[in-house]
């Protein structure tokens, strides 16, 4: 098994045959696990959302266990479909000249792609503690799901800030049977980890995705 570095895609699919294989229990244990054997200083799959989805397959494994043993997998049943309504960004990301940003977002759903320029205006913001990015009608969207935001710039190359995916099957649900709010912190958001010394984000700047 390989990938550019052997690292990220490599060990994400290790780390989850690992768990399907009972080497470890639970997700953190296989991806230490493959981080100490694979690198020098520990840091095999750094990639957030490739570590949410080997936590997905985790997941998978302890609710449906006695079925995938059994290779009834199909019994399990699809991915909800759900609406997106709105983004939350809470701080504002940096990547203009004035410390502002011009975001905008692309979501990917299969093969079908939305694009928040097509819909509504582009707008700058600098300095604000949330900026909410409304969709005018819900997006529907069912199984994985890929969100990149990106900054527009009027002078140069459009630039992209950060990146995640999530699966649908696997979001929370409340008692009344309302899909709670996905929310994800700076270090759960690809491109953002990266930002250590939190140049272009804020140490608590995180995206929520809310639901109808």
């Amino acid at each position: 098994i390989h990938c550019k570095a052997g690292k990220g895609r490599t060990g994400t699919m290790i780390a989850a045959l690992m768990l399907f294989m009972g080497e470890f229990e639970r997700a953190y244990d296989a991806l230490r696990f493959f981080g100490i054997a694979r690198t020098h200083n520990g840091k095999g799959v750094t990639i957030p959302s490739q570590i949410r989805y080997v936590h997905y397959f985790d997941k998978y494994l302890q609710e449906n266990r006695a079925l995938v043993e059994e290779d009834r997998e199909g019994e399990v049943g699809e991915a909800r479909e759900v609406n997106i309504v709105k983004f939350k960004l809470h701080t504002t990301p940096h990547f203009d000249l004035d410390g502002g940003s011009d975001p905008y977002f692309r979501v990917t759903n299969g093969s079908t792609i939305y694009k928040s320029e097509d819909h509504f205006k582009v707008q700058h913001y600098k300095g604000a503690a949330n900026i909410t990015l409304s969709l005018p009608k819900p997006l529907s969207v069912k199984g994985d799901v890929r969100v990149v935001f990106y900054d527009q710039d009027k002078f140069s190359k459009n630039e992209k800030m950060f990146q995640f995916w999530f699966s649908t099957r696997f979001l929370e649900v409340s008692s009344t049977g309302a899909v709670r709010t996905l929310s994800l912190q700076k270090g759960e958001l690809d491109g953002a980890v990266k930002d250590k010394k939190c140049r272009l984000f804020d140490k608590d700047f995180s995206v929520d995705v809310l639901f109808e």
